[in-house]
């Protein structure tokens, strides 16, 4: 599975992904909305 976290506070974003990764998923993250949308 991908998954997009989408969050200015880049430490909760790592620790998110790093649980995320744990579980075989891929990951890709953007500080806010407009950031997310470029990755897609």
């Amino acid at each position: 599975m991908r998954l997009s976290i989408e969050k200015d506070e880049a430490r909760i974003v790592e620790v998110a992904a790093a649980y995320a990764g744990r579980e075989g998923n891929d990951t890709l993250w953007a500080a806010d909305g407009e950031a997310a949308m470029s990755l897609l």
